[in-house]
Formats: structure tokens, sequence, C-alpha cells
């Protein structure tokens, strides 16, 4: 997950002595001891310290805040607003939106020294090496060529496999064949051991703040204990207007987690059947960019719509990364952040994905 970028430490030095420790900073909710309805919002107070214990005066820290029901039977969960004051503290809002124990999760994702850090190597070009394969199965050549993520000045135009897709603001570009036209091109895979050059631009300093205590630590809340929260008169999601399809505007994304199904608070959202996922995607082409977590949607979807899996489409682990659904011409694409790959379908496109630089 990118650490979001806050105005108010675009200008802020680094100062390791300043660092946030988990250990130290305080998180405790304010009004207690009021009585809490669904509906109502919870509030809580961060106060960042350092590993002395002394207060940090500066914002910038990454965290991840939820609610969880305490009643695991519900399977009830919820994300928090964090505000930044830029010095130090933080307030976190959580919108109530069940009834029953709630327990409050504060993880220290990143310290804001550590957000700078990561900030400065996304400006860094080209900082991973990824090499692809072109083949030509007919004459059985091969070749295998360095791949760019970003614009590389010192390789000509003529000697380019430009492969970019600006509407997607996706650049890949590799070193053209020398007897193999850029069509050729196959698979592409990130270069493991080229994770020594990307080290290169960190100092030992730096390196510390990637591992733990610094790196997505749970905060102690007080109070520990669940807090209760009684139930009110609201209306319910069958009385709410239908969610539309812009769930920015509609504010369908503000909501809640009830075991696998998404509640939102302010629009009704629409259950799909996995008849009603079939007929949508049919002649659909879908893609589904990005890492782990899209691999997991990728699956799922697999297992809710039949798929026929492509065996020259598997990646290194043998899963696949491409899978056609003839009967219905349902296509999906499937891509992942550490790999790069091209898949050719007949009669469809020809896909190139860029993972993360």
């Amino acid at each position: 997950m990118e650490p979001p970028v806050q105005p108010c430490l675009l200008n802020q030095s680094l100062h390791f002595d300043q660092t946030t420790y988990p250990t130290y900073t305080e998180v405790f909710v304010l009004n207690r001891d009021r009585l809490y309805r669904k509906g109502d919002v919870l509030t809580v107070k961060v106060v960042a310290r350092d590993k002395e214990g002394r207060p940090k005066t500066y914002g910038g820290d990454f965290f991840r805040v939820r609610l969880v029901s305490s009643d695991r039977s519900l399977q009830a969960s919820s994300a928090g607003h964090v505000t930044d004051h830029c010095n130090g503290t933080y307030t976190v809002q959580f919108p109530l939106y069940w009834v029953g124990g709630v327990s409050i999760k504060i993880q220290l994702v990143h310290p804001s020294e550590a957000v700078k850090v990561l900030q400065r190597l996304r400006q860094i070009p080209n900082k991973r090496v990824f090499y692809c394969k072109f083949e030509d199965q007919k004459t059985n050549s091969k070749s295998k060529q360095q791949c760019f993520s970003s614009n590389n000045p010192s390789l000509p135009p003529h000697r380019q496999c430009d492969f970019s897709q600006p509407e997607a603001n996706g650049t890949w570009i590799c070193e053209k064949p020398e007897k193999l036209p850029c069509s050729a091109i196959t698979k592409c895979q990130w270069y493991y051991k080229g994770i020594t050059r990307v080290l290169g631009f960190v100092s030992e300093a730096e390196k510390k703040l990637s591992k733990k205590p610094y790196l997505e630590t749970e905060l102690d809340v007080d109070p520990k204990e669940p807090i209760r929260v009684l139930e009110t008169e609201l209306p319910t999601p069958e009385h709410l207007p239908a969610c539309t399809g812009n769930t920015r505007e509609s504010g369908a994304s503000l909501g809640h987690w009830s075991g696998k199904v998404w509640k939102s608070a302010v629009c009704n959202v629409r259950v799909f059947t996995k008849e009603d996922i079939r007929q949508c995607l049919a002649n659909k082409t879908v893609y589904m960019q990005g890492d782990s977590t899209i691999r997991q949607w990728c699956e799922r979807l697999q297992k809710v719509v039949p798929l026929h899996n492509d065996d020259r489409t598997m990646d290194s682990d043998g899963l696949p990364i491409f899978s056609l659904r003839l009967t219905r011409t349902l296509l999906v694409n499937n891509t992942f952040s550490n790999k790069q790959h091209v898949q050719r379908c007949p009669g469809y496109f020809l896909f190139l994905t860029k993972p993360k630089n």
C-alpha cells in the first residue's frame, strides 16, 4: 500500500532521533464514558512519541485504522478517518454502523520518516531491473532484453520496442532484439537480484525504518475493553436510495463489512447473484491489474464464473495469468505487480501489463 502524501510533510526534513516509536505512542478514546448508539461517531486521539517518549512536533505518520466487532459471529468491520494536525497529534473518527461491542485497531504502517524515504524512492526512474523474452517458435529464435518502466534517454528510438499505454499512464519500453520483431515478446519478469540496486539508494539508518518495530505495528489502545454500541432509530439499507455506478459520488464507499457483504451507510448496494455476474460480464473484456489482492479477486471470480485456464499463460508459481471462457466469450486478464506478461488472444487484443515501479 502506498502511503498518502501529507501536505504537512512535504517540506519537513528527516529527524531519525524523533522517529515515531509504537511502544510510547498514545492512543485513547475521547468521551469514553458517554453512551454510544448506532449512527454516532467514536473519536480517538493519537499522540505520536519517539523512542525516548518525547512527543513529536510534526506529522506525516501513516496509520491504518479499523473498527471491528468484538462478537466474532457478526464479522463486522469498518475503516476510520484520520486527521493529521501536523504537530504529532492525530484525530481518528469512527462512524458506528452496527450494534454490539466494537474494538479499535490502529496500526502504525510507516512513521513519517519512512514515508519521506518512500516518496523519494518513488521519484527515481528505472530503479528496478526487468527482462523480457522474445521468441519465434517457427525458427526457434530467442532473445532476452532489458526493459524499463520509465523513459530511458540512453536508448535511441530505433532500438526501442515501445509497449507504453498512455491512456493507462503506463510506460514499458524494451531494448529491441537484433533478429526478432517487437511482436515476438512472450513474457517479462522482475530480476530479483536487482534489489541490491534499489537498496543502494537507501542509507543504513533508513533501512531500519522498514523493519519492526517501525513497520506495521499495532498500537495499544486505551481502553482495551470493547465499547458497547446501542440500537437507535436509523433508516435501514432497504429504505435508502440505490447506489449509482460512481461510488465516490454516491457515497457507496462509506459503510462497513458485515460478514462478506458490504453495507453502505448512504445508499443501498446491489448484491449480485452468480447469474447476475455471468450476465453482466458476458461478451466483455475484463482487465485486472495489481498485486496479490487483485490476484485473490481473480481467483474468487474464477470460482463464481466458470473459466477455462490457458496453460500457456501460467506464471512461475503455476497459477493462471489469463483465463478465457469460450461459451460466453468472457475474457479475464489478470496481472501481478512483480511480473510482466504479454498475452495474445486471436480476434481480441495484444495486451501488455505494467507492474508497479
